[in-house]
């Protein structure tokens, strides 16, 4: 009697076991079919509302072709698209990748000249690095398009600000801008960069003064032509962390000082 109430209650256990298993693969199916289905729904989603944008700029497919949503905000959205007609100009005036390599050595030559106990480690983070975004292709561009609830005064002093910092450095540089009945767009070269919380925590102390200097150097530069951004944050700063470059970016609130 005792062997056939242990054999029974292995078996109990046996066939416990195979549902819990059962269970368990079919919750993890379920999650894998609802996680392709809000994936499949966010491509429609993109799909549909670059359809819209399209409409509503009838002759944007001429120039430029998006490819993906990159960014939005209360009062704009950021696509990145294919400048269809890049080999028709000169790309030199916005070409970021001159400026990436151009700090890049500036850093590491900062880098070697500088002593510490975390030199030691600079080969592994060197290896790290080549796991980020790689300098920027002329070809892609940063498509802004500015919904109609922000103030045309709003959006013009936006425009007005970026053309005048032109040619500063660190900071991006407008490309041009449209509009098309009350739809603005602003173009603006495409940065391909890091997302501050997957690096933050890894940074030396020579990734902080990298940082730091490329951050304050775009506010040097705003400052001088008497620009305040007001709203300086890790996702309006743009850093690429391969390369130790960033570009400080959306002048939406920014305002001249008049005084």
């Amino acid at each position: 009697a005792v062997g056939k109430t242990i054999a029974k209650s292995n078996q109990e256990q046996t066939q416990h076991e195979t549902e819990t298993q059962t269970v368990e693969l079919e919750s993890h199916e379920t999650t894998l079919k609802r996680k392709r289905s809000s994936e499949k729904t966010a491509e429609e989603l993109l799909k549909d509302e670059v359809t819209e944008i399209m409409d509503e700029f009838t002759t944007l497919g001429d120039y430029y072709k998006l490819v993906d949503k990159i960014g939005e905000g209360t009062f704009s959205s950021v696509y990145k698209a294919i400048d269809v007609r890049h080999d028709y100009y000169d790309n030199s005036s916005w070409d970021l990748s001159s400026i990436c390599k151009d700090y890049e050595r500036i850093n590491l030559e900062e880098s070697d000249s500088v002593i510490t106990l975390e030199n030691a480690n600079e080969n592994d983070q060197a290896t790290n690095r080549k796991n980020y975004s790689d300098e920027p292709p002329t070809q892609f561009v940063a498509l802004k398009r500015i919904y109609v609830t922000s103030s045309p005064q709003r959006i013009t002093s936006e425009i007005e600000i970026l053309h005048q910092l032109n040619g500063s450095e660190c900071v991006v540089p407008l490309i041009t801008a449209f509009r098309q009945m009350d739809q603005v767009m602003v173009v603006l070269p495409y940065f391909p960069h890091d997302d501050f919380r997957t690096f933050h925590r890894q940074m030396t102390m020579n990734d902080i003064r990298c940082y730091f200097r490329c951050l304050l150097t775009a506010l040097k530069h705003v400052h001088q032509n008497r620009i305040l951004h007001r709203d300086i944050k890790p996702g309006n700063f743009l850093y690429n962390y391969r390369h130790r470059t960033g570009m400080l970016v959306d002048f939406g609130l920014a305002q001249v000082c008049r005084d």
